[in-house]
């Protein structure tokens, strides 16, 4: 084959070559997605508010009569605008006459029973008065009257105890105050029964020394089980960790020149060793430390005090049976005595002993008579005295005269002014309660809004607006009646709206005579934030799980040329309107282009080509 027609095929193969790759470049450039770019710019994040609302009055004033009053005739509507003094509505003239008489009749009735509580209330006061003089008395009486029972029954008394022992006396028979032999023995017993007590006591103590003594050897006995438990307990892990050691597989010796070293080297550890670096480690103690028996300790401190308890035991036997002894002597001195006298004698006796114990029963009598009828007086005097409860009628009924009055004044001034109620001030009327033919009730009649005190506009925004309205913001009110636009105000105040808590109130003071109360009108409120560096457009922000990006251009380089792909930057917004966010520094620089629109779903690396401009 000649050279030129290998030129030529060559020729065709290269340009079939171009021509195929012109066409694969333009198909392949034909499925990437067009995309818009721009670069971060510095501006400001503006929050517009909007709402719509109504102007109201900045204060209202309410007009009210009496009730039960009959509404004659009512000359204005609600919306209507009146002068102050104008009239609203009248009453029936007869109506208010009759309720004059009623208010009259009514007072008359009150002073009578006013009258009738002061006379019954100066009675009860005059009983009282009586009831605790007379208890006062029957006191003084009870008392006298009970130490003369009581004087006359001790008088009774010590003669029947004269007689009995002058009788004595004569009989020579002795009593315990002039027996000698019975003080004796007398005085013996209360020595032993000192004695006994003594003996007793000593005993106690020691006891309560034994146990204390008891007590402190348990608890050291108790104390050095606890560090024997815990030594074991070591002592047993020491154990197990040597066992573990030994049963470990020991390592290969190192071969050497000398055959018999490598025998010597792989000898059982059993046998002694004469290199201290390969000495095995001697078992530890394995034998636990003995433990206190407490039932053995608690045994020998008893031991101990054996002896002076038995001593202490046989004292207060021995005190025992001593005071015994002396009971039993007086008993059968007592004895002794009672067999020696007559029959006779211990009759007449007896008889005497009789009188006595009834003069002493009845002189007891007469105590306790007395006690009790001064103690009865008393606690009618207490009863007397007692504060009686609180009573409120008399000063109720006086309240309630006093409204009566005023009510009585009410409806002769409005008789005087031939019934006619007329506007407080200039105003407009925003609410009428009451209705022509019907009777008023307490409260309000009618409500008017005050025209010359200025208005205000209140509008309703969801709550989730607050962040971006506070006091003092500016705000342009924009009327419904399409007038020119209200600029240069501020707003008042901004709360909770009381019926929906996911609303806000937001007011606004307006000038006097800038709008008519109840006029429509939308509000607008722009919020300006500081600079932020890097501000993107709102259609170049993504969201994923929570996580919030944007799509940058990088340039790469290929075998075909240069290619453009999508890079995904995860970014932390600032802020944020229906324009523009505000992102951290440093994510973004301001050299590189975001994309903020595409004709195709994109991903991070997706190739795509700049939308001609």
């Amino acid at each position: 084959m000649d050279r030129k027609k290998i030129i030529k095929i060559l020729a065709s193969f290269l340009v079939l070559m171009l021509l195929f790759t012109v066409l694969s470049r333009a198909a392949d450039s034909a499925s990437l997605a067009n995309v818009q770019t721009k670069t971060a710019q510095s501006m400001t994040i503006d929050h517009t508010v909007t709402g719509s609302g109504k102007v109201m009055q900045n204060r209202e004033q309410a007009v009210s009569t009496i009730g039960d009053a009959k509404v004659q005739t009512i000359y204005v509507s609600e919306g209507q605008s009146v002068e102050a003094g104008d009239l609203l509505f009248d009453l029936d003239i007869a109506n208010l006459k009759e309720q004059i008489l009623l208010k009259k009749q009514e007072i008359e009735k009150m002073d009578l029973t006013e009258g009738d509580n002061e006379s019954k209330l100066s009675a009860e006061e005059q009983k009282k008065s009586s009831t605790k003089a007379r208890a006062e008395q029957d006191i003084n009486l009870a008392a006298g009257k009970g130490n003369e029972a009581v004087t006359r029954a001790a008088d009774a008394l010590q003669k029947a105890q004269q007689k009995l022992q002058d009788y004595r006396n004569q009989q020579g028979i002795p009593t315990d105050g002039n027996d000698a032999v019975y003080a004796e023995l007398n005085k013996t017993l209360k020595a032993k029964e000192k004695a006994l007590q003594q003996a007793q006591d000593e005993l106690k103590e020691l006891e309560r020394i034994i146990e204390r003594e008891v007590n402190k050897a348990l608890d050291a006995a108790e104390k050095k089980n606890q560090e024997a438990q815990a030594k074991a307990a070591e002592v047993q892990a020491k154990a197990a960790a040597y066992t573990e050691a030994q049963t470990e597989e020991p390592a290969e010796p190192a071969s050497g020149e000398n055959g018999a070293e490598s025998h010597t080297a792989a000898q059982p550890q059993t046998q002694p060793q004469t290199q201290p670096q390969t000495q095995p480690q001697t078992q530890p103690q394995t034998k636990a430390p003995e433990t206190e028996d407490l039932a053995k300790v608690e045994k020998e401190v008893r031991n101990q005090y054996k002896s002076e308890l038995e001593k202490a035991n046989k004292k207060v036997e021995k005190a025992q049976g001593e005071k015994a002894s002396a009971e039993q002597a007086i008993q059968q001195y007592q004895q002794d005595q009672a067999a020696n006298q007559s029959k006779e004698s211990q009759e007449q006796e007896q008889l005497l002993i009789d009188d006595v114990n009834a003069k002493q029963q009845a002189y007891d009598d007469a105590v306790s008579a007395r006690d009790d009828g001064v103690r009865t007086a008393q606690r009618a005097l207490e009863d007397a005295n007692a504060p009686e409860g609180t009573d409120s009628t008399s000063k109720i009924s006086k309240l309630d005269k006093e409204k009566l009055q005023m009510e009585l004044q009410k409806l002769e001034a409005l008789l005087a002014a031939g019934g006619q109620i007329k506007a407080p001030i200039k105003g407009i009327v925003t609410k009428i309660a009451v209705t022509t033919g019907d009777k008023t009730i307490d409260g309000t009649a009618m409500l008017l809004a005050d025209t010359t005190n200025g208005s205000k506009f209140v509008a309703q925004v969801p709550a989730d607006q607050e962040k971006y309205l506070a006091k003092n913001d500016p705000v342009i009110i924009k009327p419904g009646n399409n007038t020119n636009p209200i600029e240069g105000l501020k707003v008042e105040s901004v709360k909770a709206n009381e019926e929906d808590k996911e609303m806000l109130d937001v007011t606004v003071k307006l000038p006097a005579d800038t709008l008519e109360i109840g006029t429509a009108a939308e509000f607008e409120v722009t919020r300006t934030s500081k600079t932020y560096r890097t501000c993107v457009p709102i259609s170049a922000l993504h969201e994923d799980n929570n996580e919030k990006f944007v799509y940058v251009i990088q340039e790469t380089e290929s075998v075909l040329g240069n290619e453009l792909k999508a890079q995904k930057i995860v970014v932390k917004v600032l802020d944020q309107n229906e324009n523009f966010a505000a992102l951290s520094d440093g994510t973004i620089t301001s050299d590189q282009k975001i994309i903020t629109g595409t004709d195709k779903n994109i991903s991070g690396g997706s190739r795509v080509r700049l939308a001609e401009e």
